[in-house]
């Protein structure tokens, strides 16, 4: 029996009814905000973590460099990069001249352009390596530095081939076309004039639309070599079937 004999009307039904659809509704909305929440933070996280990558400092080898000197000054001026750049451009298109019209197997026994060339070509890599060894406050530093080292390589195997090989041949008398100009050891010593190529890789540096396509094409080696393999599977099975 209703207490104090009261009979509920219809209206305080309606109204209860009411209130727990809005509680249910509002227990809804309240999981709403906290996904909403949820999603806001992994947003703000990720900007966070966008941010943080930002702020990273960029590496720089100059950091490693004496703060005042006529070679620090050198090594840090745009124009002398953009000077090396173009000098290896250069030198990688005449590196194809050179395979091509250059039968000698020697350097003593080419024709002058191309020893005056090669000469050129060392000599400017030898001052680039010298100033930016100079550069570097600790020597020792410059083995921290990957293009330093990369360029060390390069430059210490064009020294020896253009210049330490051709004193050692005028020294003992080989610079006929007999004796060790026949050697295999000379035709070796010149293929690795295509090693010089490798020096290219520092033009992607300065152009980082190549190295993001390069990227790009690494990361979809994986893909690629999947779909082969599907494809042949596909031609195999049909093959026998």
């Amino acid at each position: 029996a209703p207490i104090g004999g009261e009979v509920p009307c219809e209206g305080q039904a309606f109204d209860g009814k009411l209130m727990r659809s809005s509680s249910a509704m509002s227990a809804e909305s309240r999981r709403e905000e906290e996904q909403a929440h949820e999603m806001f933070l992994d947003t703000c996280a990720l900007k966070d973590k966008v941010r943080k990558a930002a702020m990273l400092e960029a590496y720089d080898v100059s950091k490693y460099y004496w703060e005042f000197g006529v070679f620090p000054q050198i090594a840090r001026h745009p124009r002398f990069e953009q000077l090396t750049l173009a000098v290896i451009a250069l030198n990688a298109s005449w590196i194809s001249i050179d395979t091509d019209n250059n039968t000698a197997e020697m350097l003593l026994q080419a024709q002058p352009v191309f020893q005056i060339s090669e000469h050129f070509f060392c000599m400017y890599f030898a001052f680039e390596w010298f100033v930016r060894w100079k550069s570097f406050k600790r020597k020792r530093n410059g083995l921290r530095d990957a293009w330093f080292v990369f360029d060390s390589s390069l430059v210490f195997m064009m020294v020896a081939e253009t210049w330490v090989m051709t004193i050692v041949l005028i020294a003992i008398g080989g610079g006929g076309s007999g004796g060790l100009g026949n050697a295999s050891i000379l035709r070796m010593a010149r293929l690795l004039r295509l090693s010089r190529m490798a020096r290219m890789a520092r033009l992607f540096r300065a152009m980082p639309e190549l190295l993001i396509l390069i990227k790009g094409m690494a990361a979809a080696v994986r893909s690629v070599c999947f779909t082969m393999l599907l494809l042949f599977i596909i031609v195999y099975v049909f093959g026998i079937a």
